[in-house]
């Protein structure tokens, strides 16, 4: 035993006491003169001589083999018992040792299960006097351990507590194994006389003893445990078999060969309409009528003759003259040897679903007999959009047999600009309201000629829960040509009020112009091309066919013009629509050759040109003269306006600063004008503010009418602006009165203007102008001011004439 993990201060008990108390020099405690008794479970240790050199005795028992034995017992780092403390206190007391310890020997350390004398817990094992007891089955003394060449150098020895002599039995179990000693220590040289040796011996065999009672006490426990487990379990098997057996849904049932029941639960008593409990020893011939049993007893037969599974519907007559259908499993039970000793079964009432399902078959076949002589075309789609059943009609109206149709998506035969896919019959069906939703859509037939179908569609549910889609189709092709042709006498208005409102609807202007192009027009392919960044080409912003979005156009023109351009560059650049008797070039799935026609048409706004729609025809493509030419035109010039929000809002912003009669600027604009003209135009530069009213235009208007005031005012407006130059502003002030400023203008050009203007009033009729020169320092409203008193001289010294105000500068 190695040097135990003690403080430098830690003493040394008493010699002859345990553990601090105080014992009497001799203890108290008889102890037999003879060798001590052990249990027959423990054999008797042989005590030899105290020097006994390692390894006699015995053969060893592997280590692995030991350490599994000693952990085995559960006993390491466990609290002192009361048993093992006695013996070593018995151990010390006999020997007449100051320490006394059950020392166990662990894989790396030595751990004490009792001590007297030592407050340790555990030291390590490497050099300890334990670890080389280990190697013999019989006592070891260590009379003077200094002396000793094994153990003279040891910590333990030579430090503190110094140990002088050391006395350890080892603790051998029925299997040989030696989990450690129950050893004394003493701090002076000793030997023990026979009699202790003999005794400690004895005591290390009672120190085993109590370990295999302690062992087998766990193991008892243990088993305890598991069997009350057990118990639980089975009664817990035993409700849930009660349970099972039980459900009022299903018969549970077991017989033996002779058809004698052995099991039965509640629900099969109540099916033959006996107590609960007095099937058991019965047959089924004795609860049942003859033909009923010998149904069941055909099901039995088969089992017992295959020995296997065996399921079927069993129909039979119960109590009260009821026929019942059920459906039962019958399978063999086997005992230890293999041998059929009895039938087990389960049946399950099915009466219900057996009669639904009768009602189902007839119900299909009277909706089948309705889909097939309907004179509407009828069809069902699947939740992946292929048609799973279509009625004769349908494949008439199709002109297909149902094998080209069935299994075949449902878009396949719809027209590349319609679409009739799953998300599309979704949308469609989504978006209705008051029922089902009505679409007409263009259906390809075999020789490729498309004819026009009302179609009404509504949701129904797979037999897995999927959405299914019921669609009624009818061929409407003349009557969408007759609407069609009733319509052509309106298509402008029609175009435009639509134009109009989806803008106001905030659609996007885009689609807007493809959709009324291929609806109105008739085109296979539309596409919007508006300058790209840089300026350098066209792009294609919206199309109408998949693979013509992001489409660039150059825009080089060569040293010949326009020639050799592509139309929509030839468009674009000369803002002249450009007529083509071949499809365009890029053309996806079609060579820049093939027949067709094209129109590409600018689209104006504010600022010019600002796009192209490019529209194709398959051949025969329109003429100049064609109504459908004249639509795309008609789009187009309606389109200018709307294709770009930034134009929209400066339109707007345009029209609040207008005035709505005559087009000229508003009283708004002429203050934000005047006042921008004071601070941006240099001193000297010359500039003029004039006031202008009607003469006698009161008397005018009641004379007349307001509608010929307007149109006087218009013209006005219209006449006076032409006299004017870019720069120059004519604005509506109010009424019949005008504000205008003279950019660039001496004194003597100013009157020859003004003279000008007062002439350009139409109709014979005549105006007063007042005008004032604008000096250093002049305010927005010093200007009005002196040119509406310069307009009242006019007026008061004759009218029909300009007059300047006396206090402008220069004057």
């Amino acid at each position: 035993m190695t040097t135990p993990r003690v403080t430098a201060d830690a003493a040394l008990p008493h010699p002859r006491s345990a553990a601090g108390d105080h014992t009497p020099s001799r203890p108290a405690l008889a102890v037999a003169t003879g060798p001590a008794p052990v249990t027959a479970a423990v054999p008797r240790l042989p005590v030899g001589p105290s020097r006994h050199h390692p390894g006699s005795g015995a053969a060893t028992v592997p280590e692995p083999v030991r350490l599994a034995e000693l952990h085995s017992f559960e006993v390491l780092d466990t609290p002192a018992e009361d048993d093992f403390d006695l013996l070593v206190r018995l151990a010390a007391h006999v020997c007449d040792a100051p320490i006394a310890l059950i020392s166990l020997v662990d894989t790396h350390r030595v751990w004490f299960k009792a001590r007297v004398g030592l407050d340790l817990c555990e030291s390590d094992r490497a050099g300890s006097f334990c670890d080389d007891a280990l190697s013999r089955r019989e006592l070891l003394v260590v009379p003077d351990a200094a002396a000793d060449p094994r153990f003279a150098h040891g910590a333990f020895v030579s430090g503190r507590p110094g140990v002088r002599s050391y006395a350890g039995a080892p603790l051998v179990t029925p299997s040989g194994a030696v989990l450690g000693t129950l050893c004394v220590l003493d701090v002076r040289p000793r030997d023990l006389t026979p009699l202790q040796r003999t005794q400690l011996t004895g005591l290390a065999g009672q120190v085993v003893a109590q370990l295999l009672l302690r062992r087998q006490a766990g193991r008892l426990q243990a088993e305890t445990t598991a069997h009350e487990a057990a118990e639980e379990a089975l009664r817990a098997n035993e409700r849930l078999l009660r349970g099972v057996l039980s459900h009022p849904d299903a018969i549970v049932f077991a017989k033996d060969l002779e058809g004698r029941y052995l099991l039965c639960n509640t629900a099969g008593h109540q099916l033959f309409g006996v107590p609960d409990g007095s099937l058991i020893g019965r047959t089924d011939d004795e609860v049942l009528d003859t033909a009923s049993a010998s149904v069941l007893r055909r099901g039995d037969d088969q089992v017992l003759r295959h020995g296997a599974r065996v399921s079927a519907t069993e129909s039979f007559v119960q109590t009260g003259g009821i026929r019942r259908d059920y459906q039962t499993t019958k399978f063999p039970l086997h005992d230890q040897h293999g041998a059929v000793y009895a039938i087990a079964g389960i049946s399950t009432d099915i009466t219900a679903q057996l009669g639904t399902e009768r009602a189902l078959r007839q119900s299909e076949t009277r909706w089948r007999q309705l889909f097939d002589a309907s004179p509407v075309g009828v069809g069902l789609i699947d939740e992946h959009g292929r048609w799973i059943a279509v009625n004769p009609a349908l494949c008439t109206l199709l002109g297909r047999p149902a094998a080209d149709v069935v299994e075949h998506p449902a878009d396949d035969v719809v027209h590349p600009g319609d679409s009739f896919d799953v998300a599309a019959i979704s949308a469609l069906i989504a978006g209705a309201t008051g029922g089902a939703p009505y679409s007409e859509l263009r259906f390809r037939l075999p020789d490729g000629e498309y004819r026009w179908v009302g179609t009404t569609l509504a949701h129904t549910q797979g037999p897995d829960g999927q959405r299914w889609t019921v669609a009624h189709l009818q061929d409407i092709t003349e009557r969408v040509a007759a609407e069609r042709s009733a319509r052509e006498a309106q298509a402008d208005l029609t175009a435009v009020v639509e134009v109009v409102r989806r803008v106001q609807a905030a659609a996007d202007a885009h689609r807007i112009v493809i959709e009324a192009c291929v609806e109105l027009a008739g085109a296979d392919t539309v596409s919007l091309l508006e300058p790209a960044p840089g300026g350098g080409s066209l792009q294609v912003t919206a199309a109408s066919r998949v693979g013509r979005r992001g489409q660039l156009i150059p825009l080089r023109v060569r040293d010949a013009g326009l020639h050799g351009l592509d139309p929509r560059a030839a468009a674009f650049l000369s803002g002249e629509s450009v007529l083509t008797k071949q499809r365009l070039p890029h053309t996806p799935g079609l060579p820049a050759t093939a027949p067709g026609a094209g129109l590409m048409v600018p689209i104006r706004s504010h600022t010019g040109v600002s796009a192209v729609l490019a529209v194709e025809w398959a051949a025969p493509g329109p003429g100049p003269d064609d109504r459908r030419a004249q639509v795309v035109t008609m789009l187009a010039a309606q389109a200018g306006s709307v294709l770009s929000q930034r134009s929209l809002l400066t339109e707007l912003e345009t029209l609040a600063h207008t005035d709505a009669l005559t087009g000229l600027p508003n009283r708004r604009s002429w203050e934000l004008r005047l006042r921008s003209l004071l601070t941006t135009v240099p001193a000297g530069r010359g500039l003029v503010v004039a006031l202008i009213d009607f003469d006698h235009f009161k008397h005018y208007n009641d004379s007349r009418g307001h509608a010929a005031g307007d149109v006087l005012l218009s013209g006005f407006a219209r006449q006076a602006r032409a006299q004017l130059k870019a720069d120059d502003m004519l604005a509506r002030w109010g009424g019949e009165e005008f504000a205008l400023s003279l950019v660039d203008c001496g004194e003597a050009d100013a009157e020859a203007v003004l003279e000008r203007v007062r002439t350009a009033v139409p109709d014979g009729r005549t105006c007063s102008i007042g005008y004032r020169m604008v000096g250093p320092g002049d305010r927005p409203e010093d200007l009005m001011a002196g040119a509406d008193l310069a307009l009242y001289r006019a007026k008061n010294t004759g009218r029909d004439r300009v007059c300047r105000d006396p206090g402008a500068a220069g004057g």
